[in-house]
């Protein structure tokens, strides 16, 4: 047998037995253990003033993927990261106030019904797990001297850790 068959053979071998490895573990237990520690960062771009519907689903979707009794495969946090016009989302047009005075537009389909997207938002910042950090380039250019009703101005260190440490980003 020359060299290149040895090595053929070898890496075949090899092949062999990491497939049946991975394909013998409990992948379930492997991943609940791994969705438990992770950390996802959702990204809201467009202006939920004008189109809520994004925000809706993200801030719904980010507070799910905190629920244990949803699924026993909840994550460890949720980071909202407003970007570009997705800022808005905490300008003070958002605060919370009486139902009848948000404009019908701003109404989120929930599993129970419409809830206006100020309600959601803060549900959002109250539930454990969840952080808000805000593109402070994208808030300076529309916002420059106001502070965010909710979550604070990410620094350079701040945003550079919290994508270098993202087990998955979400875009909307």
């Amino acid at each position: 047998m020359n060299a290149k068959s040895l090595c053929n053979l070898l890496t075949s071998s090899a092949m062999t037995a990491i497939a049946a490895i991975i394909l013998t573990m409990p992948i379930k237990n492997v991943m609940a253990q791994n969705a438990m520690d992770q950390n996802v960062v959702i990204t809201l771009q467009t202006n939920p003033l004008l189109n809520p519907e994004a925000a809706c689903v993200a801030l719904q979707l980010g507070m799910n993927l905190l629920r244990s009794d949803i699924s026993d495969e909840a994550v460890a946090s949720v980071t909202l990261f407003p970007t570009l016009e997705g800022v808005s989302i905490v300008s003070e047009k958002m605060k919370l106030r009486d139902n009848d005075k948000y404009p019908r537009r701003w109404n989120c389909s929930t599993p129970d019904g419409e809830e206006p997207l100020p309600e959601i938002l803060a549900g959002f910042n109250d539930q454990m797990g969840t952080n808000i950090v805000v593109c402070p380039l994208c808030w300076m250019d529309r916002f420059d001297g106001e502070d965010p009703i909710y979550g604070s101005l990410g620094d350079g260190p701040t945003i550079h850790n919290l994508f270098l440490n993202a087990d998955k980003v979400i875009d909307f």
